[in-house]
């Protein structure tokens, strides 16, 4: 088997925690349970994905399926005991997801945990603001103000008093949770939270907010130390900063669209930039593909700004799938990819997992 797949969705949160026996909430081991074979489609023949055993015949009569209807794709495994797997491919790396291999019948390796030390810090999202300074040194463009880490609720009250409107991001935390607008509550209440999160977590980070006009990503590969760039990801939040969904573009008509914001140029050279940036910070800790979100927004007089680095996900994202689903299958180019409750699936929805009554996740 070359390789292993593993959907891993809480991994964000069990960063946060740091430990390998992290146990998920309710809503997040459901996502993981319901979306395991989300994963087949990144794989080929000759590769495996990782599922409960309780849903190993129904995932393997779906893939089966799906076979039939795309070309063959990955074996589905309960147990990958006996199994020759050549690399292990979790959504995420943390100690958790080490032992949730080791619990699938995976060996790996003691120095595989010190590795994720390195992963773990790497994740934390004061990442974004290295590379954000790093990206503003350069001077290939003009970037909005930079974020700003602190431990410290003065701090934070002068960072508001600064930038009036801001984001309060917790340090780990997943699909928009641990973000916190400072709009539409009161000053006490960001601070309460905010201190909360500095209690569990050490630090905030604070941004200022933006008049968005555009969510994006860029997409990247590493392997063997380097960083390669991989594509784009058009894609739209939902309630708040909540994942919401992909548009199915090819890599040309996403970058036309944000062409009309900004010159197509300056997106280029911000991709060869950051290939050399995240060679230097994450090419030898971390292998395999992730995103760098970013932003289009309003500037102050009334054109349009790139904001290069929202958040550095050191991870697979729904991205990642969104450009793998492009590529693979022409059907379902110009729709959408959407995560949702299974209840509210419009008609004529194509499910990439196994119909449940919990998430959907599929193309509409």
């Amino acid at each position: 088997m070359k390789r292993l797949f593993l959907f891993n969705p809480e991994n964000d949160i069990a960063l946060a925690s740091g430990k390998a026996g992290f146990t998920p909430p309710r809503n997040a081991a459901e996502l993981h349970r319901r979306g395991a074979m989300l994963l087949w489609w990144l794989g080929d023949s000759g590769d495996g994905v990782l599922v409960d055993e309780r849903d190993f015949e129904a995932s393997a009569r779906f893939g089966a399926e799906a076979g039939d209807l795309f070309g063959d794709g990955p074996e589905v495994v309960a147990d990958a005991r006996g199994c020759d797997v050549g690399e292990l491919v979790p959504w995420g790396w943390s100690a958790n997801a080490l032992r949730q291999f080791e619990n699938g019948g995976c060996a790996v390796a003691r120095e595989e945990y010190g590795r994720m030390d390195r992963l773990r810090m790497l994740s934390h999202r004061r990442s974004s603001v290295a590379i954000n300074r790093r990206l503003a040194d350069t001077a290939i463009g003009v970037f909005p103000p930079l974020p700003k880490e602190t431990d410290s609720p003065a701090a934070l009250a002068a960072a508001i008093e600064e930038w009036g409107a801001v984001y309060v991001k917790a340090p780990w935390s997943s699909t928009g949770r641990g973000v916190i607008c400072s709009e539409g509550i009161s000053a006490d209440e960001l601070l309460r939270r905010s201190e909360g999160t500095m209690r569990r977590q050490g630090s905030v980070l604070v941004e200022k907010a933006l008049d968005k006009v555009v969510d994006f990503a860029m997409l990247f590969k590493s392997e063997s130390g380097n960083v390669a760039f991989e594509g784009y990801s058009l894609f739209f939040n939902g309630r708040g900063s909540a994942y919401g969904g992909n548009l199915l573009l090819p890599d040309e008509e996403i970058e036309r669209r944000l062409a009309e914001f900004v010159p197509r140029e300056l997106l280029r050279r911000v991709a060869e930039t950051l290939c050399d940036i995240l060679t230097e910070l994450v090419g030898q800790a971390y292998r395999g593909k992730f995103g760098v979100d970013m932003m289009i927004c309003r500037d102050h007089s009334g054109g349009f700004m790139l904001a290069p680095c929202v958040e550095l996900n050191l991870r697979l994202t729904m991205g990642v799938v969104a450009h793998r689903l492009t590529e693979r299958i022409e059907r379902f180019r110009d729709k959408k990819l959407i995560v949702a409750p299974a209840n509210i699936v419009p008609d004529g929805a194509f499910w990439l997992v196994p119909r449940n009554d919990s998430y959907f996740i599929g193309i509409v």
